[in-house]
């Protein structure tokens, strides 16, 4: 997991109070995780495959929890791999509380592909807009280093709900 995502997710949680319950989405640990970054809080880490640093197994798609269960939802490098990342958006709105915090990072255009298990998108800054749609107090960034660029795209809100 990049430093900069990590940096993200810190700035994000003293911006927005990020406390409680947190559901992390695509928590296998591949190449980091967020443990320390998410201390203190009551971290469950979701991921479709078991393996390191997971609690629950189960698709995004359809979560086995109750409506309105969470504080925050965060979710790392993780949609690139969601063939359809648009239903787990449907279910993040569902299991965060009205007032909860949606925090997302996902790779843009340029970023290499990597399957873990497989590769499908890469977002702009609109589009993080776009997810966030449904939130207020937002916050994008596009960080782009590197030749060939290998970049990241960051948001974060609270849900209207």
């Amino acid at each position: 997991m990049q430093r900069i995502v990590k940096a993200y997710v810190v700035d994000q949680r003293k911006r927005l109070d990020i406390k409680g319950k947190v559901l992390e989405i695509g928590s296998y640990d591949v190449n980091g995780n967020l443990n320390e970054e998410l201390a203190g809080c009551d971290h469950v880490r979701l991921d479709m495959r078991d393996g390191p640093n997971v609690d629950v197994v189960a698709n995004s798609h359809d979560m086995p929890f109750p409506d309105d269960t969470f504080d925050a939802v965060i979710s790392v490098d993780t949609f690139e791999h969601d063939n359809a990342f648009w239903i787990t958006m449907e279910e993040i709105h569902r299991v965060i509380k009205p007032g909860g915090v949606i925090l997302i990072c996902v790779p843009t255009i340029g970023f290499i592909l990597h399957g873990h298990p497989d590769d499908y998108w890469r977002f702009t800054e609109s589009a993080m807009k776009e997810l966030l749609s449904g939130c207020t107090d937002v916050n994008t960034k596009l960080m782009m280093k590197g030749k060939p660029y290998i970049g990241e795209v960051f948001g974060a809100g609270k849900w209207i709900g």
